[in-house]
Order: structure tokens, then C-alpha cells, then sequence
């Protein structure tokens, strides 16, 4: 093999071998990757709302590609895509029944869980926007962000009653439901969500 074929293989190997060295250290094939699929999601994510999609559109294609597939175990039950689509419209028709409109905004501050996931789905059936409010906020974190939400109605769970209790006396006028899911093993159906005030 002559001298400069020579060494131009052993400049790429030991180049390949520092860049290896490099990766494994840092780590940074995995970040690209990363990057790479966070510049596909947000491009994904403009598409959406360039077409003006909801979240409920996005649902309804999944509920329609796989009705029969299990979507969620929870405490050791499973719900298919149709359970789960029956609730959150049971869901959509209780907003509608209250009042609640497109582009109304409705805090909703519920741990994770089934009935969660049906509430957000079903208020956006209606068009109502669901800002999605941290459980683990204290007094001061849940009225911050109740306010900045701009919600008029806030839906909470009954995991939730206390965190809610403590500020009552201080949300902003314009909140004019508050709504508790009773039981978070029943399912809402109709009018179950009860007015706390």
C-alpha cells in the first residue's frame, strides 16, 4: 500500500475512533437524534395548527383506525379507544349542557387518570380550551395559574377539593363554575360534575 493511501486510512480511522470516544462520553448521536425528532414534532405540530386541528380531530382518526385496541390501563382496568370516546362525549354534551362554547377556556386541574384524559378530549369535541393546570401547585402556583389561563370555569377533581377550598375566596370574578368530578372511579355521565359554588 503506498505511504499516503496509508496514512490517509490510519487519519480516518483514528478520526473515527476519536469521534466514537467523543460520542460515547458525550453522548451526542443521542442528542441529535433528539433534536432531530423535537424539528419533526414542531414541524408536525405548525402543520396542525396551520389547518386549525383540535385535539379532538387528532382523537377521533385514532379512535377510528383502531376502535377495539386497548388505549389506557389504569389500576388494572383497560379501556379501548371506544370507552374512552364514549366518556368524552358524555363529556362534550355536560359542557354544552353548562354552557360552555367554542373558545370558551376551562381550567382543568385533575391527576393523571382515564377520566383526565376523557375531559380534556371531550371539552375540545366542544371547542372549549383546556388549560392543563400541575396538581402539585400550592395556593399562590393555582391562583397564578387560574389567572393567566383566563378560564371562566374550572374542573377539578376530588382528589383536588382541598387545593381548590384553600383559594375559593380569592379566584378572579369572572370564574363562574367550579365543577368537582365526585367519584374518580365513576364516569361522568350528564350533570355527575356537581357545582361547588
Amino acid at each position: 500500500m503506498p505511504t499516503g493511501l496509508w496514512t490517509k486510512v490510519v487519519t480516518v480511522a483514528a478520526g473515527a475512533a476519536a469521534a466514537a470516544y467523543v460520542d460515547k462520553n458525550l453522548y451526542l448521536s443521542h442528542d441529535i437524534m433528539t433534536y432531530w425528532q423535537h424539528a419533526i414534532s414542531l414541524l408536525q405540530a405548525k402543520y396542525l395548527i396551520a389547518r386549525n386541528t383540535r385535539v379532538a380531530d387528532l382523537w377521533e382518526e385514532l379512535v377510528d383506525a383502531m376502535p377495539s385496541k386497548v388505549l389506557v390501563m389504569f389500576e388494572g382496568k383497560k379501556y379501548t379507544a371506544v370507552q374512552l370516546e364514549t366518556e368524552a362525549n358524555r363529556i362534550a354534551h355536560w359542557a354544552m349542557s353548562v354552557g360552555l362554547t367554542p373558545g370558551s377556556i376551562v381550567a382543568l386541574l385533575m391527576e393523571n387518570r382515564p377520566e383526565f384524559l376523557t375531559t380534556w378530549i371531550g371539552l375540545s369535541k366542544v371547542g372549549v380550551v383546556a388549560a392543563l393546570i400541575n396538581t402539585h401547585v400550592a395556593e399562590e402556583g393555582l391562583l397564578h395559574c387560574i389567572n393567566v389561563s383566563e378560564a371562566s370555569v374550572v374542573i377539578f377533581g376530588a382528589e383536588c377539593t382541598e387545593q381548590m377550598h384553600r383559594v375559593l375566596d380569592r379566584l378572579p370574578p369572572r370564574i363562574s363554575g367550579l365543577y368537582v368530578y365526585n367519584d374518580g372511579t365513576a364516569l361522568i355521565y350528564g350533570h355527575s360534575l356537581t357545582p361547588l359554588r
